[in-house]
């Protein structure tokens, strides 16, 4: 019985916030005209990155650094700092498209002693579909996502222990919330 009434006030507070939501909305004025950046809404704790906003548990270690023609931004593990997070992002106009940029790093790495691939395959994590990749090299286990969205390319890697499942679902997670800041 409880569940059904955890359940039905879900449901209330969801109808809530639509209700709330669509009575923000429909207003005009002449600022709504202009080209104007639209920065998604985060929960904390959201990271603001110049072309997109990303949640995301772990500490940021550095912040929008340029490198060559992209933008760096790095975060690392709480609980165990040598393993990191990097985001890199550009424009899309002029790079290869996602799948190009994974198939041409899968054969530089695969070059690397003691590679063991587990998956490189196509993934849609929310509103993001991303070409998703992960392989081993000695007791490190690799996770890379190639994706573009909103005109920005992005390249999200990190490291995590080998066999450590929960790494998985993290970066999973961490690629379905990045929220690129769009011109509308």
């Amino acid at each position: 019985m409880k569940r059904w009434g955890l359940t039905a006030g879900v449901v209330a507070l969801s109808l809530i916030a639509l209700l709330l939501a669509v009575a923000g909305c429909g207003g005009s004025n002449d600022e709504s005209k202009s080209s104007t950046v639209k920065r998604p809404s985060a929960d904390p704790p959201a990271y603001h990155q110049t072309e997109y906003d990303v949640e995301t548990t772990w500490p940021q270690v550095s912040s929008d650094k340029q490198v060559g023609g992209y933008r760096e931004s790095v975060w690392h593990d709480p609980a165990v700092p040598e393993f990191a997070m990097v985001i890199d992002s550009r424009p899309e106009e002029g790079t290869e498209p996602p799948l190009a940029r994974a198939e041409l790093t899968r054969l530089q790495v695969k070059r690397m002693p003691g590679y063991k691939e587990f998956s490189f395959k196509k993934a849609k994590l929310g509103q993001n579909r991303a070409l998703r990749w992960t392989y081993q090299v000695g007791a490190t286990n690799y996770f890379a996502y190639f994706l573009s969205r909103c005109g920005v390319s992005f390249i999200l890697h990190g490291t995590g222990p080998k066999g450590a499942s929960d790494f998985d679902y993290f970066y999973d997670t961490v690629t379905e919330r990045i929220k690129p800041v769009c011109i509308e």
